[in-house]
Order: structure tokens, then sequence, then C-alpha cells
């Protein structure tokens, strides 16, 4: 039997999925509309490149993230949720500044046949996937913790 706790632990999770997929939606549509978009028919791929990639980082960090399950870092994890809030600022910050302080790769365009500089292909996709990491794993619900005024004794709190 399904618990009220555990639906809305699911619920909790589906919301932090959706969230993060919302997030690198929107962040992979700025970015290719500000780098590579070329005009009319690039309005039409987008929407179609930027589903297939946000979805699939955010189930590759949803399933990385299930390590965050085992006793000692569930502990740590889910003792506040500032963890992954400094996740998701740590992404957000590569990809604002990493070009800025010099994490730069040069690139080729065959088009034109010249080359240019940009973000490093590790801190942009290293930045995309700690945004949405952080947030597809944001804690739900909190740990309690030990010693606080909870309805439940110590050794129910240590337990879980």
């Amino acid at each position: 039997m399904v618990t009220d706790q555990t639906t809305w632990r699911i619920l909790g999770r589906a919301f932090c999925l959706f969230a993060a997929f919302v997030v690198g939606f929107a962040v992979y549509m700025v970015e290719a509309i500000r780098t590579s978009y070329d005009g009319f028919p690039s309005i039409f791929i987008l929407p179609f490149m930027a589903t297939i990639v946000s979805g699939a980082v955010v189930l590759i960090a949803f399933l990385v993230g299930l390590v965050l399950l085992l006793r000692p870092l569930k502990c740590f994890w889910t003792s506040s949720r500032v963890w992954a809030g400094l996740v998701s600022l740590i992404g957000l910050l590569l990809l604002l500044f990493g070009y800025t302080v010099g994490l730069r790769d040069t690139g080729y365009n065959p088009e034109l046949g010249t080359e240019f500089e940009m973000l490093h292909p590790a801190a942009a996709l290293g930045g995309y996937f700690l945004l949405l990491f952080g947030i597809a794993n944001m804690p739900v619900f909190l740990r309690p913790q030990v010693g606080a005024e909870t309805n439940q004794p110590k050794s129910e709190a240590i337990a879980q």
C-alpha cells in the first residue's frame, strides 16, 4: 500500500525532474539561438533538439543521482538543500563566466573556413550537467536533525 508520504515524495521528485527539464530546455534554446541560429528553418528544429538534449541530460542526472540513495551520501545530501543549490550554482557560474575566466577552446567553422574562440566543451557540458543535476536531485524532504524537536525519539531519527 502506498502511503501519503510516498506519494508526496514521488510527486516532489517528478516536480524536480520537470523543473530541471524546463531549465535545461531554456538554457539550450538561449545558447543555440545565441550561437547557431541561422534563420527561419532553425526555429523549427531547435525546440526538438532542446527537448531531446534536455530530456537525455535530465535522465542521466536522475540515474547518476541514484547514487545519492546510498546511506552515507543520503545523510549528507538530504541534510540541507544548500548542497543541491551549490552544485547548480557552480554549473550556472561555469556557463555564465567560464569563457570570461579563460575556459576557452578554438572552434572551426567549415562553412566560412574560419576559426573562432568558444567556451571549452568540457566546461559547457559540465556546467549544463551540474546545473540540471542539482535541480533534478534537489532533496524533496529534508532529513530530520538529530536532537531537533520532532515527534519521534532520537533512535528513530538516527535509524532513518
